[in-house]
């Protein structure tokens, strides 16, 4: 695309500056508790005993509608038992692998064009999550292997009316999207991020001159998809596993631009993303 902007460098000034901003939206498109019920009371021996025949029998159907309301709260108390109630896992006894979340908000993307006619761009991105299993002992993440099984991230950016909608992803992968090792605060990948993938749509939404200028067609959502290996930088923890930070990684490189990618993680606090202790699967 950058060279599409270099045949075009003998315009005006001012059709410069508005390529420079395209060049940045279009360069980044490639990497781009519950509550126990008490049972009914049960009717009284009393009360039977001063009845008529006929209360006798309204007695019985009490009692039936008793019974019944008691099934009706045991299987309350069963479900309570089974964990239903949405409240999370305890995890302290767990001694085998711990699958942990991490919330990916604050992470950024950057875009470093090749052509002196667009500027270097960099955005916050989000949102995104990743998903690590630790060997666990008493509950406790330990030092050791660690396998990254999700990642997901979205990539939205809007510059000079070009419109960048981007989701990236890998996994899950119960073996692994990703192997590494923890050594004291510091992950260390030993494989690749396979099948990192880009999905998503650019559109060029500055007027009928400039995107034909750039080889787009005018508010025409064009896709932009890709699969890649990508390269992990090293995950720096806190002393409690519960953030972690990655530098700026190379994520694509190509005529038009270089792209970057860098990481922000903290533990999720999403009931339905909490620890959750599990068996370690057999892999190769």
């Amino acid at each position: 695309m950058l060279n599409q902007f270099n045949r075009w460098i003998g315009l005006s000034c001012v059709g410069l500056i508005l390529c420079s901003g395209l060049l940045w939206g279009c360069g980044g498109t490639e990497t781009t508790p519950s509550e126990d019920v008490e049972g009914a009371s049960e009717v009284g021996d009393d009360s039977a005993d001063n009845s008529t025949g006929e209360n006798t029998e309204q007695e019985g159907s009490a009692e039936d509608s008793g019974e019944a309301e008691g099934d009706t709260d045991t299987s309350d108390l069963d479900d309570n038992q089974d964990g239903s109630d949405g409240s999370a896992e305890d995890t302290s006894s767990c001694n085998d692998s711990l699958v942990m979340t991490f919330d990916l908000s604050g992470s950024r993307f950057r875009v470093d064009p090749k052509s002196g006619l667009a500027q270097t761009a960099e955005e916050e991105i989000g949102p995104g999550r990743a998903v690590l299993r630790f060997d666990a002992i008493n509950g406790a993440a330990q030092l050791g292997s660690v396998t990254l099984l999700e990642y997901s991230n979205t990539v939205e950016f809007s510059v000079s009316d070009v419109d960048t909608a981007m989701e990236t992803s890998a996994g899950p992968e119960a073996c692994g999207a990703a192997v590494g090792s923890l050594s004291g605060t510091s992950l260390i990948w030993s494989s690749v991020l396979k099948d990192y993938t880009s999905e998503g749509t650019v559109t060029c939404n500055a007027g009928s001159l400039i995107c034909g200028i750039i080889g787009m067609e005018e508010g025409v959502a064009e896709e932009r998809n890709s699969v890649q290996d990508l390269d992990l930088g090293n995950f720096v923890f806190d002393a409690n596993l519960e953030s972690f930070e990655m530098d700026w990684v190379q994520v694509t490189d190509d005529d038009d631009a270089t792209t970057f990618l860098k990481l922000s993680g903290l533990l999720s606090t999403s009931t339905s993303e909490q620890p959750v202790c599990e068996v370690t699967p057999n892999c190769p």
